[in-house]
């Protein structure tokens, strides 16, 4: 059965926008959907861009896919366009907000449980960006 791709888009932004309202954040919404971004929070007298992705939990590892495929077929990420991702994560019911430049310009890996090798440096943990 193929996954309806614009009902999960739909949910995600939903949810993103949500929890950043019950954060206290100011939100914008642009008009049309042309944009490289789904929202902008106001704030600090800053505008930031927001491009809401939707999370995967995968072996206690969230993974947000963080580029977009362009009309011709290639990945296109979002460094430049936009300043943060709001994720959400359907299975964890949970939100997480971050800046595009964290990470590599594919895929954005937050982990909730800890690494099997006991690894401690160099690990992004969800809880430092949930919402």
């Amino acid at each position: 059965m193929k996954r309806d791709t614009n009902s999960i888009s739909d949910v995600t932004e939903a949810q993103c926008l949500a929890s950043l309202v019950k954060a206290g954040k100011k939100i914008l919404i642009p008009f049309g959907s042309a944009e490289d971004y789904d929202y902008v929070i106001e704030e600090n007298e800053q505008f930031l861009r927001v491009q809401c992705k939707t999370g995967q939990l995968k072996n206690g590892i969230i993974k947000i896919r963080t580029y977009s495929m362009s009309r011709d077929g290639t990945r296109r990420d979002y460094k430049g366009r936009t300043d943060l991702f709001a994720a959400y994560c359907r299975e964890l019911d949970k939100t997480y907000l971050l800046p595009v430049d964290i990470g590599p310009s594919k895929m954005i890996s937050l982990r909730i449980d800890p690494p099997k090798n006991n690894q401690k440096k160099r690990i992004r943990w969800a809880r430092d960006y949930e919402i």
